[in-house]
């Protein structure tokens, strides 16, 4: 009777993890991209200039580290630049970077712009703000990805594509209450971040991109 029992338990927490549709996981991770693309188009031009220059800086200074990308990458679809520009600097000494790397010395003063300064301010305290539940989750981004979607946010497909992995993860992972809970927050938390730097950072084109409420 106990094994009967122990294995009738085991059926219930087997089949509450991984039942969450290939469809369903598909459609939420091209809403998830979607609003993540929303919300790149909602920051301001200095922060666009930052990292276009970052990315132009590791292509031209420190092309090696693109192999190790998606080491850069949180458990949100975008890494950090401040993380990349600290990792191509480090792949050589100071010295022999400052000499063979003009690049740097476009990327700082807008480091220290006040723009850019206020703009790093509004983002982490609305980041701060935001409470995801506690899941068991891995970003499962290959390196080309992940540089894809740092630096071309126009690259569609490698953005889904990571961000499909990712959410396949958390579904096989997790159970299937744990991931709706997870999909709900991630969607909520993108349109909080971008009605914040669009309230922050007024732009004429926002008014003529207006979230749709199925995202």
């Amino acid at each position: 009777m106990y094994i009967q029992l122990a294995c009738f338990l085991l059926f219930l927490t087997s089949s509450s993890h991984g039942s969450i549709p290939d469809a369903t996981i598909r459609t939420d991770s091209a809403q998830i991209t979607r609003l993540n693309q929303f919300f790149l188009s909602s920051l301001p031009p200095t922060f666009r200039r930052m990292q276009s220059l970052v990315c132009e800086m590791v292509d031209t200074c420190c092309p090696s580290i693109k192999s190790n990308f998606n080491d850069f990458m949180g458990k949100s679809s975008f890494g950090g630049s401040s993380e990349i520009l600290n990792a191509c600097i480090g792949s050589k000494s100071s010295q022999s970077f400052l000499r063979t790397c003009p690049m740097v010395y476009k990327v700082l003063p807008i480091a220290q712009d006040p723009e850019f300064l206020n703009f790093t301010v509004v983002l982490v305290t609305s980041a701060s703000r935001i409470q995801i539940s506690d899941v068991n989750i891995e970003r499962q981004c290959s390196a080309d990805e992940a540089y894809a979607a740092h630096c071309k946010p126009n690259a569609r497909k490698e953005l889904e594509s990571c961000e499909r992995k990712t959410v396949t993860y958390v579904a096989q992972h997790n159970t299937d209450d744990q991931y709706k809970t997870y999909i709900k927050e991630v969607k909520s938390s993108l349109r909080s971040l971008i009605k914040t730097m669009r309230d922050a950072f007024p732009n004429k084109d926002h008014k003529q991109s207006k979230l749709s409420t199925k995202y």
